[in-house]
């Protein structure tokens, strides 16, 4: 009795395989709330109606792909901080090793000067670990930028936000693209150097050149005080989207 119990059950699961109902390492897709989808769906549609920039290009097909990544329909793919490798990822189904990084909102700038924006969206993986994706298009598919909280935080519309190694190391930068990855240039920056005392001083730079400290809080004023981006909150139940 108990070899036939065997043999049934391999052959049922020789018949789901052959109809497609278990696909081993296949991508698996968290189930979207219609309700919620359906939301999301609308809010996009509005701002990109009523709040996208007049001066931005963004052409049908991006459209298109940047709505189905925020809606979970489609994958994107990065280099995530923990993983070896690149892997293809749905929005609200990233996680590595029990920590699971939640999306808060999103917004569509434009992160390198070029007219065309990339979606920018921050979130927190765990408890309190603040994270921030920026999407954009290469190679007619959607890849990602991860940075965590302090590369990347108290981002302007125009793209520019802060980065901080710590008090005395910090400044605003922005972002330009090469192929698949990114460069970080600095637009006013606080550093340290060592005196002939053996003790360290602040030293301040903008556009990588050095200045005098009260021209550089004069551009860290202005900076800091650029508009903010509008953002779009993602439909959170609990600690899930879409689930």
């Amino acid at each position: 009795m108990k070899k036939i119990h065997i043999i049934i059950s391999i052959f049922l699961f020789w018949i789901a395989c052959k109809d497609n109902i278990v696909k081993p390492d296949s991508i698996e897709k968290p189930i979207a709330n219609t309700i919620q989808s359906s939301s999301l769906s609308k809010s996009i549609n509005e701002y990109i109606k009523n709040e996208l920039d007049s001066d931005y290009i963004l052409d049908d097909e991006l459209y298109k792909m940047y709505r189905q990544v925020l809606l979970s329909e489609k994958t994107f793919s990065f280099n995530f901080v923990v993983a070896e490798s690149e892997n293809e990822y749905y929005i609200n189904n990233i996680s590595y090793d029990g920590y699971e990084f939640i999306p808060h909102h999103f917004s569509f700038i434009d992160m390198n000067n070029d007219t065309v924006p990339e979606i920018v969206i921050e979130g927190t993986i765990g408890m309190s670990a603040g994270f921030v994706f920026v999407l954009r298009e290469y190679d007619g598919r959607i890849i990602g930028h991860e940075f965590s909280h302090r590369q990347m935080s108290d981002i302007k519309k125009d793209g520019t936000y802060h980065a901080s190694g710590g008090a005395a190391y910090n400044g605003y930068y922005q972002l330009s693209f090469n192929d698949d990855s990114y460069l970080q240039h600095n637009i006013v920056r606080m550093d340290t150097e060592e005196d002939s005392n053996g003790e360290y001083k602040p030293i301040y730079f903008i556009f990588e050149k050095q200045v005098e400290e009260k021209d550089f809080w004069k551009l860290w004023e202005v900076q800091k005080n650029k508009e903010e981006p509008t953002w779009i909150n993602f439909e959170l139940r609990g600690d899930q989207y879409l689930r």
